[in-house]
């Protein structure tokens, strides 16, 4: 399993075999990719997976869009990327919006690739019955179910933000600038040095991942025709 090559979206440019070289010793096996950022640049990923992988098996997890948007908020928020509420965030940055509007991000896929290549899943179904959703999975992908189901209990990229962001949003920033001018020896410094350390310590666990309603009934508003549409093509749908 690879994640986040960016073969289909970014270096397609880099040819067949580079991909082809992101996986070896697969012959006979199942191999695939995560990356969240294919629905980004759907139109062009989904080009390009059609023609190298025509048979390809997708899958996608949709998760509640007030809630999602709340989480790309938060983790904008803690990153620097962002300032202002969330309802100030929404309604003046358009591609939060462009985010969950699920429905054009999957269309293009739902163009090239017959419907029983692609299996939806919601993040919801998946946080209330872990097993049921893998059983689903392995089953799609042709496979017998072999997974430690131990692992289903453990959580992972929980949202936090900072207790001081005077602090950590100047580090946060340098680690980007450093990371953007290729100076990846000094970032490994200072992680060696303990900075994730000191980082953690002035980061707390988010509460609630909840919206204010009024601002979750906004976004539902917003997006009513998609999810409508989401509805009539998936069977994908959410309620307040």
């Amino acid at each position: 399993m690879v994640k986040e090559s960016h073969f289909f979206f970014e270096n397609f440019d880099k040819g067949i075999d580079w991909y082809r070289g992101l996986f070896p010793d697969v012959e006979g096996k199942l191999a695939g990719e995560v990356d969240s950022n294919l629905m980004n640049s759907s139109v062009l990923a989904a080009d390009y997976i059609s023609q190298v992988c025509p048979d390809a098996k997708l899958i996608a997890i949709f998760r509640n869009p007030a809630t999602l948007y709340y989480s790309s908020y938060l983790y904008a928020l803690k990153e620097g990327e962002v300032e202002g509420s969330p309802r100030w965030v929404w309604e003046n940055q358009p591609h939060f919006r462009r985010e969950v509007s699920y429905q054009s991000r999957v269309q293009p896929f739902l163009d090239r690739f017959p419907r029983e290549q692609l299996l939806v899943l919601k993040h919801e179904e998946i946080r209330a019955d872990g097993v049921a959703a893998l059983d689903r999975i392995f089953s799609f992908l042709g496979l017998e179910p072999n997974y430690d189901r131990e692992l289903l209990t453990k959580e992972v990229n929980v949202s936090r933000t900072s207790r001081a962001p005077w602090v950590t949003l100047p580090i946060i920033k340098t680690v980007h600038f450093l990371r953007s001018r290729r100076f990846h020896r000094i970032v490994a410094a200072g992680k060696s040095l303990g900075l994730n350390t000191v980082l953690e310590s002035f980061m707390r666990a988010e509460s609630s991942t909840e919206l204010p309603p009024d601002l979750s009934v906004e976004i539902f508003e917003f997006l009513r025709d998609e999810l409508g549409e989401l509805q009539r093509s998936l069977g994908i749908a959410w309620t307040l």
